[in-house]
């Protein structure tokens, strides 16, 4: 595999990353949305409570 090649794969990578981190975000405002503890987000999602606050604090 060539250097752009891999450069490429990574970009891929990161690009995939940042997608599941944004929709484990947008599933976490819609636990909270419908009533959910942040102790139960947390289950669900592995954000951090101190993430969870802020989302529920509207810092989205």
């Amino acid at each position: 595999m060539t250097l752009a090649e891999q450069l490429q794969q990574e970009d891929r990578n990161e690009g995939k990353l940042e997608g599941i981190q944004e929709n484990t975000k947008e599933i976490a405002i819609k636990l909270l949305d419908e009533g959910s503890e942040i102790a139960f987000v947390h289950k669900i999602t592995g954000l951090s409570i101190k993430k969870i606050e802020a989302l529920k604090n509207n810092n989205r």
